[in-house]
């Protein structure tokens, strides 16, 4: 009798497991927005990392290389890192012909501002201006167009 009870039981019990959903994937983040020279038109081509920043950060922020994503703006300057591991990151643009910069930095090879990303809320508009980089070239001459040595 028991046996007869622990196969209709069994076979409920089945049936309930399988129509249980399998659980949903860990929602991802998306952050988007654009590159831009400091005239404010785009900047196409540019390279932005974002990293993610570690637990043991001395100073405004650590980033760890091995655990980012790398992008390529557009023709249009614009830029998406979509499916992302929500958590806190820094991001950062570089091209040739301009100095390297940090989202939220003051300026070049300044720290910049971590960056919480969620699933539930994107992060939309971020703007990162980039600074040309500049060269000075010349020669120093005297008073008869010679080459002057060893000036300063």
């Amino acid at each position: 009798m028991m046996a007869r009870l622990m196969v209709p039981l069994l076979t409920v019990c089945g049936l309930l497991r399988a129509q249980t959903p399998a659980p949903d994937p860990e929602k991802k983040a998306v952050i988007e927005g654009r590159v831009q020279r400091l005239s404010g038109e785009p900047l196409p081509k540019a390279t932005l990392h974002l990293r993610s920043i570690t637990a043991a950060s001395s100073g405004p922020f650590t980033a760890s290389a091995p655990s980012g994503y790398v992008v390529t703006s557009d023709a249009n300057g614009r830029f998406l890192f979509d499916n992302i591991d929500p958590g806190r990151y820094v991001l950062s643009a570089e091209r040739t012909g301009y100095l390297q910069q940090w989202f939220g930095a003051r300026g070049p090879n300044r720290p910049g501002l971590s960056l919480t990303a969620s699933a539930d809320a994107p992060l939309k508009d971020l703007v990162i201006s980039l600074t040309p980089q500049g060269i000075i070239s010349g020669k120093i001459e005297d008073e008869d167009g010679e080459p002057l040595a060893f000036a300063e």
